[in-house]
């Protein structure tokens, strides 16, 4: 009897996301990444953090009547 092999389920999502990271959009993205100045990455970091720390609070405001 064979055992059913316990990396199965994990190489098939690790394929799939390796062929997400080649689409057209992928690899644009990461020659943005790369061409990036350290002010670019700084801020798109800022916006990321702020966004993180920001999205779980948003579900618990009241909407606005504006």
């Amino acid at each position: 009897m064979n055992a059913p092999d316990p990396l199965a389920s994990w190489r098939l999502e690790v394929d799939k996301m390796v062929a997400k990271m080649q689409t057209p959009e992928a690899k644009a993205g990461v020659d943005r990444l790369m061409a990036a100045t350290p002010e670019e990455l700084g801020a798109a970091a800022v916006r990321a953090a702020q966004k993180e720390r920001l999205s779980p609070l948003a579900t618990m405001l009241p909407e606005s009547d504006s």
